[in-house]
């Protein structure tokens, strides 16, 4: 398998992708304690296990991370331990509390209230900081009784 040499807080580090957090903290000789995560691509990954999409020559950054990001799905209150979710993860987690039909979650689209941002595709990685509000709105067929 080959491997690439990338960056991590300025320090080059080698590894075969694809690589998980823990495995790029530990390359650079960090402790992966679960107290800080990966930046890359505007996404930080903090859980040990994630796997990180890397290329030769990526300039990557370790960020502090809670362990608790506090957020809220149609005002139902949420709580998450990574700092990125898909958009379907997010659909999902809330669930039928915040009026989310489980089994129909390509018929919703998640809104960002405070940074205003619709995304309509379930796979796109969404950051997620504490405090964060978002509306999930459906957008497919309604059913008549």
């Amino acid at each position: 398998m080959m491997t690439i040499t990338l960056f991590l807080d300025g320090q080059p580090i080698t590894v075969k992708p694809p690589t998980t957090v823990e495995g790029l903290l530990s390359a650079a000789g960090k402790c992966p304690d679960g107290s800080i995560g990966v930046l890359a691509d505007d996404i930080v990954y903090a859980d040990l296990g994630a796997e990180i999409p890397v290329r030769d020559g990526d300039k990557l950054e370790t960020k502090a991370v809670r362990t608790a990001i506090r957020y809220e799905v149609n005002g139902e209150k949420l709580v998450a331990s990574v700092t990125s979710m898909s958009v379907a993860d997010i659909l999902r987690a809330a669930g039928e509390s915040a009026g989310i039909e489980p089994n129909d979650l390509q018929c919703y689209y998640l809104e960002d209230l405070e940074r205003g941002i619709k995304y309509n595709d379930l796979s796109k990685p969404v950051s997620l900081s504490d405090g964060d509000k978002f509306l999930a709105l459906h957008i497919g067929p309604t059913p008549v009784a």
